[in-house]
């Protein structure tokens, strides 16, 4: 199942359903976006086996350069997906909703392919994807920040926010040696 009322926080246990929705997804998003989005990737806690995660997919969909964003936000807002340009910015990370208003059931990351914030979204997810203890711990951080600020997502994001930061500061130490 997924889902998730707006500004909530609500944590629950990994799905293996998860991948197969956003598999779905991802053939729907190839067929409208073929020309302009060579890569569309799974990231988010959904993304992640065995932790908790919101119930919400998270798709990035990378683009050969932002100057095509204009064409792709007009493709997608005829298939279903919400811009939310609350979120994001508009030069380098472009965020829709897909769900109605009062539940969320997909979120669309629009980022250049290979870009900055491509790369630590991937590297993230590949990180705790393959570090156990790193992702327990993630896990642990999620859940306390949930407890704290299950009503206010933007401070429960930002309680994680460092464990994110020098995460990706190791994984890049170890990519480039």
């Amino acid at each position: 199942m997924i889902g998730l009322q707006r500004g909530i926080v609500k944590l629950v246990p990994y799905d293996p359903h998860w991948a197969h929705l956003f598999a779905q997804e991802k053939t729907t998003l190839q067929n409208v976006l073929n020309e302009y989005a060579p890569t569309i990737e799974h990231i988010g806690s959904t993304a992640i086996p065995s932790i908790v995660a919101k119930p919400v997919i998270d798709i990035a969909v990378g683009i050969k350069g932002m100057n095509q964003v204009e064409k792709v936000k007009n493709t997608l807002e005829k298939n279903d997906w919400i811009w939310r340009p609350k979120f994001g910015d508009i030069q380098n990370h472009i965020v829709f909703a897909k769900g109605n208003n009062e539940e969320r059931t997909h979120y669309l990351h629009l980022m250049e392919y290979g870009g900055k914030i491509w790369n630590e979204k991937i590297l993230f997810r590949d990180y705790l994807i393959s570090h156990e203890q790193e992702r327990l711990e993630y896990e642990k951080i999620k859940l306390q920040a949930m407890e704290k600020h299950g009503d206010d997502r933007k401070v429960y994001t930002a309680q994680k926010d460092l464990f994110v930061e020098n995460i990706l500061k190791i994984a890049n130490s170890l990519r480039l040696n």
